[in-house]
């Protein structure tokens, strides 16, 4: 089948699709889903689920903590941009990133998280961390930009859309 398009389904069938979108087309799921529902399936899902409006979700430390915890697990780092319209610029990802916190290289392509060059500055061992040279990464660690909005555009920097599949649910599958 065509493994270019966005991924269309259900709510039922969201599991399989972020799957598709990570395991074969190897890039990193933004999920549309104008109901919302979506969201909060994901919200109870193993790993973080962040809102992009929030200050305490989005500060720079709590951002590290939780993505060294969710690459050392295996388990999904959520970032939910909801129902902000594209004229609210300040919560573009990309105003998210610092390569000591919440590196850029994360949007970049799916394997570029994973190269101890890009993940390793994350790393604190006075704060509890592992060393670099002890820290393993589960491949099982997954980037989610969730939203209930139709155009990804107002959050997702086009020049790393392409390193996306959006992957609609519901509504926003038709």
């Amino acid at each position: 089948g065509d493994d270019s398009g966005p991924i269309s389904c259900g709510l039922r069938g969201l599991p399989e699709a972020l799957e598709t979108a990570v395991f074969v087309r190897e890039k990193w799921p933004v999920v549309v889903d104008p109901s919302g529902q979506a969201g909060r399936y994901l919200r109870y899902q193993r790993g973080s689920f962040l809102l992009a409006d929030s200050p305490a979700d989005m500060d720079p430390e709590h951002l590290r903590t939780l993505l060294v915890g969710a690459l050392k697990h295996g388990s999904n780092m959520c970032v939910a941009f909801g129902a902000l319209g594209a004229s609210d610029t300040s919560r573009d990802l990309s105003t998210l990133f610092s390569d000591d916190f919440f590196p850029r290289a994360l949007i970049e392509g799916k394997g570029k998280i994973f190269e101890q060059e890009v993940w390793s500055k994350l790393l604190r061992p006075e704060k509890g961390d592992c060393k670099p040279n002890e820290f393993v990464i589960d491949g099982n660690f997954q980037f989610i930009a969730v939203s209930e909005l139709a155009d990804v555009s107002s959050f997702l920097p086009p020049e790393n859309a392409a390193n996306f599949v959006e992957v609609r649910v519901g509504a926003a599958a038709k």
